[in-house]
């Protein structure tokens, strides 16, 4: 669900059309911008950077 939450409201979005409060019913403010700030800590954006570098590097079909 989060991947979808994520997708859907977060990549792509400029940071001042974020939503603040949670998009959907069964997740409570609080938790959504908890999920907001772990996608936004750059801890986190630089895993993700790393983990997308290496899946364009070495695609599935070639490892083996």
């Amino acid at each position: 669900m989060r991947y979808r939450l994520k997708k859907k409201y977060f990549d792509g979005i400029p940071a001042n059309q974020i939503p603040t409060t949670s998009p959907v019913a069964s997740m409570s403010d609080l938790e959504w911008q908890a999920l907001v700030a772990k996608w936004t800590n750059p801890k986190n954006m630089v895993w993700v950077s790393c983990h997308i570098f290496y899946l364009i590097e070495f695609p599935m079909d070639l490892v083996i």
